[in-house]
């Protein structure tokens, strides 16, 4: 009779110990699954508001209108300019070639649009895709052997004056990113896809957990090797 009763306590304390061990698994799936809706809840809740349109431009001269850029066929050569492109917030296929800081507030008032201008540089090589987000100079570094990126805001220059492109010492919380020139690095060459150049506006909350731009406003243009 002892013998039963013994095993019988062994027995209910085992079973007690498993349904511990079943329950706190049971707690642990539940907050798995909690973190998981919450970050689900966080990216359901990111809209954007900004509906800016954007379009990159090729300008020849003052007298010339500029022309909206789907697509364009440069020359992929080490230290040679492949393409200038200028932002405007419009779409249209082609907008005046008058001075820039008179044409630019025709499209984008900086008093009423507190969004920045940034961009996406992207292509392959052999080895490795490239998939760069550029908010400032600096951010140009990586790409620079392949392709070298120079930043201008023409907006905040005096008109007629000579200007270079932004450097990371000047730029600011005015600066704004309104051209972008792409020039041949030295790997160039090693580049083989097309380059695709995305320009957007944005505010803080426009980049995902792996800082790529999520939002709506952006623009995009190809740039091709010239045969």
């Amino acid at each position: 009779m002892k013998k039963i009763i013994l095993f019988m306590s062994l027995l209910l304390i085992l079973t007690g110990c498993n349904k511990k061990l079943e329950n706190n698994n049971n707690i642990d799936s539940n907050l798995d699954k909690n973190l998981e809706k919450e970050e689900n809840d966080d990216k359901e809740k990111y809209i954007d508001d900004n509906d800016t349109i954007l379009g990159l431009y090729l300008y020849t001269n003052s007298y010339t209108p500029r022309r909206l850029v789907t697509t364009y066929d440069g020359e992929f050569i080490s230290n040679k300019d492949i393409v200038s492109l200028e932002v405007f917030a419009t779409n249209e296929e082609e907008i005046s070639g008058g001075t820039f800081q008179n044409i630019f507030p025709n499209y984008f008032n900086e008093s009423e649009n507190k969004h920045k201008i940034g961009f996406e540089i992207s292509f392959a090589t052999n080895d490795k895709n490239y998939r760069q987000i550029i908010l400032r100079p600096s951010d140009t570094n990586t790409l620079f052997d392949f392709v070298q990126l120079y930043l201008y805001d023409d907006v905040h220059k005096p008109i007629g004056s000579w200007y270079s492109h932004v450097t990371d010492e000047e730029y600011n919380s005015d600066t704004l990113l309104t051209s972008i020139k792409l020039t041949g690095g030295t790997k160039i060459n090693d580049i083989t896809s097309d380059i695709k150049v995305i320009v957007f506006s944005y505010d803080e909350d426009d980049f995902d957990e792996e800082g790529y731009y999520r939002g709506i406003s952006k623009y995009e243009a190809i740039i091709h090797r010239k045969a």
